[in-house]
């Protein structure tokens, strides 16, 4: 440490430094700066989130495009005669870059309008505990350090090697001119679901390989069924592969080997999209020097609920801890990170531990394919694990009036009750408006909300949101020995006399 303080170096001591200007660390610095002046952030890359550069706003430009034109070609169902669509895949990129961009700038207009003496910019590396290097101008001395570095799409190394140029992850697609002829998309994920989709909608030959048969992360094993035949039309879906390898081949095309039960195959497509994961940015740190240690990638003695590493200087924020790697869950993390690491700097045996600001929201998950998926709370596997004891409430959207109506009735909807509370748990669900339906459902777990208190609440008719109050009182009905009562024609399904009510 001592090497380091030479002359030539730019020496600050602060209360708190920051190293990563993404999502979370742009939350944490925001949160801090509310209690001190004595920061800074230390950003290597240039400003802007995940979410706006390579994550949530691009890939939904994509999806939205591809919707577009996929209503085109629906829009007989509903007695509309229409062109077949014709898709411009360079003009579709073009827009989604432009629109990319724009989301992009603002984040780097809203960082550099803090306060220059706030902002560093380099690499950050630990020279000692508490200490930072950045490049080889600046030494940092903090009494708390964020660390906010983010995450990566986990490529094996082989197969980047084997394809160079022609392998994608989401931080390369969409910096394509125009979109690719054919394409195999790797992992089962979110990512890979709304990839997959997106790009066969758009005009794009699709071969989706996945390990598992549940696509978009379904762990309702009454759901999974479902999901296989809705989200894999018009697409060679392969489950249970396992990817032995890569090849370039001729004319620049990249060739797949798999296996499926022991029998081998093989795709030859354009480019090959891998989605099969992220893992934690934390190379380059020398955490050593800052006495961390490292345990299968994760930092030892990580605390999700105080977000500090063991009884380090050191706290977490946003995708670099692997726990929730969700921007709202990283924008939390960020201010929880500062607001803690500003309240209680130095070992957490010297002082209480700080209030921290909120609890941990309410696990909620979407996936923006078509139909949607979602997930809150806590999950059927979770609580058949426990033994806990709770009884399911579904809706079917095959049936659902507004769902008919718009021609989306497809999936179906699974809440899970408390038998002793009657509160809800948690729900999943592929179908129409999920982002919604989850969210009315999610706020209903956050406050520990019951079945009956949420079956007085107003509904409108009609609407998709009238599957949550069938879903309620299907498990109302089973609480009160009905399990089986069903809705005894279309008026009384159309009515706002659903099951149970």
């Amino acid at each position: 440490m001592a090497a380091a303080l030479k002359q030539g170096l730019k020496h600050l001591d602060v209360d708190l430094a920051i190293v990563g200007a993404g999502s979370a660390g742009m939350a944490a610095y925001k949160a801090a700066a509310r209690q001190t002046s004595r920061l800074v952030l230390i950003e290597s890359s240039g400003y802007g989130t995940l979410c706006a550069r390579a994550g949530c706003m691009p890939s939904k430009l994509l999806i939205e495009a591809a919707s577009r034109a996929h209503a085109i070609r629906q829009a007989h169902r509903l007695g509309i005669k229409a062109v077949g669509a014709q898709v411009d895949g360079a003009a579709v990129m073009a827009r989604l870059r432009e629109l990319r961009d724009d989301f992009v700038d603002s984040v780097v207009r809203e960082a550099e309008a803090w306060p220059a003496a706030h902002r560093l910019a380099g690499r950050a590396r630990f020279i000692g505990p508490c200490m930072l290097q950045v490049d080889e101008h600046a030494t940092v001395k903090a009494r708390s350090i964020v660390l906010a570095t983010g995450s990566r799409p986990v490529v094996p190394e082989a197969w980047r090697a084997a394809l160079g140029g022609q392998l994608l992850t989401t931080d390369t697609l969409f910096e394509l001119p125009t979109l690719p002829r054919s394409i195999a998309v790797i992992g089962g994920g979110a990512i890979g679901t709304e990839m997959a989709q997106a790009l066969n909608r758009l005009g794009v030959r699709v071969v989706w390989l996945m390990r598992e048969e549940a696509p978009g992360g379904l762990k309702d094993p009454a759901l999974r069924p479902l999901a296989i035949p809705l989200l894999s039309e018009g697409i060679t879906l392969i489950t249970r592969a396992n990817v032995r390898g890569m090849t370039e081949v001729d004319g620049g095309q990249a060739r797949v080997d798999f296996d499926v039960g022991g029998e081998r195959g093989s795709t030859v497509v354009e480019r090959v999209l891998v989605c099969i994961g992220r893992e934690p940015v934390l190379d380059g740190l020398d955490l050593s020097q800052g006495g961390l240690t490292l345990d299968k990638g994760q930092l030892t003695g990580y605390q999700d609920r105080s977000t500090r590493v063991g009884d380090s200087c050191v706290f977490l924020a946003g995708d670099v801890s692997g726990a929730h790697p969700l921007l709202h869950e990283a924008v939390l993390d960020g201010r929880r990170a500062a607001t803690q690491a500003v309240a209680q700097p130095g070992p957490p045996s010297h002082l209480p531990e700080a209030p921290l600001e909120g609890g941990r929201r309410t696990p909620l998950r979407i996936v923006f394919c078509d139909p949607q998926i979602a997930a809150l709370g806590r999950s059927h596997e979770d609580l058949s694990k426990v033994a806990h004891p709770f009884v399911v409430g579904v809706a079917d959207f095959t049936d659902q009036g507004r769902s008919r109506i718009k021609d989306m009735n497809r999936g179906a909807l699974r809440v899970y009750v408390c038998r002793q509370r009657r509160v809800v748990l948690g729900a999943e669900m592929i179908g129409p408006c999920a982002e919604h339906l989850a969210h009315l459902l999610a706020w209903a777990v956050h406050q520990g909300q019951t079945l009956d208190t949420l079956l007085d609440c107003p509904i409108y008719h009609p609407v998709v949101e009238e599957a949550v109050r069938t879903a309620l009182g299907h498990a109302r009905a089973q609480l009160a020995g009905q399990a089986t009562m069903r809705p005894a024609s279309p008026l009384s399904a159309c009515a706002d006399m659903g099951i149970g009510l």
